[in-house]
């Protein structure tokens, strides 16, 4: 972990996370994005909408034999509601994130380029019916022509493809391995498979990002450090 005093207050700011470029001061809530030893503000963070969300940062939990401990959130909206991405700094030095909407959960690996032959045919394919530069203009109707239903392959395992949505960022909170300012724009694409497969595409300009992991019951991520809700239990 490396800290460092932020720009714009002077309080400790904590980098968990060897790969995390941006976070979000606790107590300015100035976004401090780090450049090799050097880090700047670029602005500042709204405080993020409430929601009934019983993680937080600080969260831990199990993946199988893995150990996590949530350090950061990007809140994510499109035209039917939103969800948040936890980002995960796990035991093993793999880049995390849990995806929760609606109490239903999806954990999973960023996975590095270079990729697969199959996952790079997924992404070229995609590529060529999502044009990156119109995102700032893009809607639901714009993406119609994206045929959902179809299957694609991750590493061999078939995967369908379940929705098409553009996303873009209400905010976010602790540090994220990439730069998360408000409004920014993406195109996100999620595959599942009959045994709980899951998989997520995201376009942002002309930078994509493949996921790929599963879905899980919350029993199964034996969360320890939530926040209290009324009428959670």
């Amino acid at each position: 972990m490396k800290s460092f005093p932020c720009p714009a207050c002077g309080a400790s700011i904590a980098f968990h996370s060897p790969v995390s470029v941006q976070a979000v001061c606790t107590h300015c809530q100035s976004v401090v994005v780090r450049r090799d030893v050097n880090i700047e503000t670029i602005g500042t963070m709204a405080a993020l909408p409430e929601d009934m969300s019983p993680l937080h940062i600080g969260s831990q939990g199990v993946f199988g034999s893995t150990q996590f401990t949530i350090i950061g959130r990007a809140k994510m909206a499109w035209a039917h509601g939103y969800w948040n991405e936890w980002f995960l700094w796990c035991d093993d030095g793999r880049r995390g994130w849990l995806a929760e909407a609606q109490g239903s959960f999806a954990f999973s690996f960023e996975l590095e380029e270079p990729w697969p032959a199959d996952i790079k045919r997924v992404v070229a394919d995609l590529k060529k019916q999502v044009e990156p530069k119109k995102l700032l203009v893009a809607n639901q109707a714009s993406l119609s022509h994206i045929q959902v239903g179809h299957l694609f392959r991750f590493h061999g395992v078939a995967l369908q493809l379940m929705d098409v949505k553009v996303a873009r960022c209400l905010g976010s909170e602790g540090e994220l391995p990439f730069a998360a300012a408000r409004g920014r724009s993406a195109v996100a694409l999620d595959f599942s498979g009959d045994d709980g497969g899951f998989a997520c595409i995201e376009y942002s300009f002309d930078t994509a990002r493949v996921f790929i992991g599963e879905y899980m019951e919350w029993d199964e991520l034996k969360i320890d450090g939530v926040r209290e809700l009324e009428g959670w239990t």
